[in-house]
């Protein structure tokens, strides 16, 4: 039990406050390895204890080591009775299960139809870092993130982040920082090609203006003086027929 309130006192968690006596306290610990009894004296042991101090939330770490204390059906069994037995006490239990790196992250209880909330912690390596991952597989009538989130383990508790999301996919751990990085300049390039963009484009449209203007400027110009050629000429022919019809009345 020092060992465990050593650990934890370097998460920012003081469990020894809690730890009970005889008379007081919040948190009774009771370690036993699984090798030490039977699975049908670890079951009897436990519910003892629940009957005993009726806790609120019982932890039952790690359960994968009752399960390994047994071949076959006859493991599992006693797994779900000692879940069924507590839940029917009404206490919330919370069990963890220790995976082999050969696993694959699959759980080797099948105990999942007597788990309400089923969360899974895994590892990530990448480039010589790893990074500890944490995701809900199932919660029953809550809702849930489908995002795979990493967690932190700091001197103030656990952090949970989200993982940075990018052109490039997801990354994890420092490798997020330099992507993240990657992407603003990425952006910021993307903004100064935009905006060079959009100033042309702009000026192609005052060109085009301008050219329009000119165009019809020109037309209007050929336009007034083809109107005074015609002005001239309504003029000069009017000058002759009248000319030609003076010329007319005076030999009558």
């Amino acid at each position: 039990m020092a060992e465990l309130t050593r650990n934890q006192r370097s998460l920012g968690i003081d469990i020894g406050r809690y730890l009970a006596d005889e008379s007081r306290g919040l948190l009774v610990m009771q370690p036993i390895r699984a090798v030490e009894l039977g699975l049908e004296e670890h079951l009897m042991r436990v519910m003892h204890l629940v009957k005993r101090h009726r806790p609120a939330l019982v932890v039952l770490d790690p359960v994968s080591s009752l399960a390994g204390r047994g071949d076959g059906p006859e493991a599992k069994e006693i797994l779900l009775r000692l879940l069924h037995l507590v839940k029917e006490e009404g206490i919330t239990t919370v069990a963890t299960e220790l995976l082999g790196d050969d696993s694959q992250g699959v759980s080797h209880l099948d105990v999942s139809s007597m788990i309400d909330v089923w969360i899974k912690l895994r590892r990530h390596e990448h480039d010589g870092e790893m990074s500890r991952l944490i995701y809900v597989v199932k919660a029953r009538g809550l809702p849930i993130s489908d995002q795979v989130k990493e967690f932190r383990i700091t001197s103030n508790g656990l952090r949970i982040e989200d993982p940075y999301i990018g052109e490039g996919g997801i990354v994890y751990g420092t490798a997020r920082l330099a992507r993240q990085t990657e992407d603003e300049e990425t952006i910021g390039q993307l903004h100064q090609e935009l905006e060079r963009a959009r100033r042309l484009r702009t000026d192609l449209d005052e060109i085009q203006a301008a050219s329009e203007r000119l165009m019809r400027a020109e037309q209007e110009a050929k336009a007034a003086d083809l109107d005074r050629q015609v002005a001239r000429i309504e003029q000069r022919l009017a000058a002759s027929e009248r000319t030609r019809a003076a010329i007319g009345r005076g030999r009558a």
